[in-house]
């Protein structure tokens, strides 16, 4: 009797898309892209922020610096340490409520034409073109007839920044900070920032481009993600 056994080679297994994006990121053993040698640190409510750093201290580890609004901590490794490893170590200090690895995550991706009138927004108002379903939409038409957005109101966005220099934006976009480069000038370096900036507050009724949902609001752009459009949860 002849028996045929197949083996079955394993699929090769892929690297995240995100490592690679940020500089020193590696991926642990579970699957998580970090930054290596980093790691966030929370400290309890009933704990004081002097003993839980320098707890911290006596492993050979350097706060960077804190966010006392969070209750964080921004935790340097000493070169060659695992942030995989330390983490739980440091987890078990007294007054440490948690400690994460700082895990990099990516920006969407928004498909689709580029294009500059509204009827092709479907996403504001879906009349059946691009393929799209009538009246799945945000009913923006009905809703501007109530509130078409308050000065008052500040959005901040959060991603790769914007385009001070474009109509869509000048006239209502705030001073804002770049985490990535830690400087004062969020200008994009990757358009993901701008897509969502136009989609949520482009100025309306000015012959150009698109509309925005918010026709009124302040922009404040905060710039999160490198020109890979990807970062670091610390930043």
């Amino acid at each position: 009797m002849l028996s045929l056994v197949l083996t079955l080679a394993p699929a090769p297994v892929q690297d995240p898309p995100q490592l690679g994006l940020v500089p020193g990121s590696v991926v642990s053993s579970d699957g998580v892209v970090h930054v290596e040698g980093r790691l966030l640190v929370g400290w309890q409510s009933d704990a004081h922020p002097a003993e839980v750093e320098a707890g911290l201290t006596s492993r050979g580890l350097h706060v960077e610096r804190t966010n006392p609004r969070l209750d964080l901590m921004f935790v340097v490794l000493p070169e060659g340490r695992s942030a995989e490893q330390e983490r739980f170590a440091v987890a078990a200090l007294p007054g440490v409520r948690y400690a994460e690895l700082d895990a990099v995550g990516m920006g969407g991706l928004i498909s689709g034409p580029n294009d500059p009138y509204f009827q092709d927004q479907w996403q504001l108002d879906n009349t059946g073109g691009n393929l799209g379903s009538p009246g799945a939409d945000l009913e923006a038409l009905a809703a501007w007839d109530i509130e078409s957005g308050d000065p008052a109101v500040v959005l901040a966005i959060l991603d790769t920044g914007t385009l001070y220099s474009s109509p869509e934006f000048a006239a209502r976009s705030l001073p804002g900070y770049d985490f990535v480069n830690n400087d004062a000038n969020p200008t994009a370096d990757h358009p993901h920032g701008v897509w969502v900036q136009a989609l949520a507050a482009a100025e309306t009724d000015n012959a150009f481009g698109v509309a925005g949902l918010d026709q009124a609001c302040s922009v404040l752009p905060v710039k999160v993600l490198n020109a890979s459009n990807a970062g670091a949860t610390s930043w």
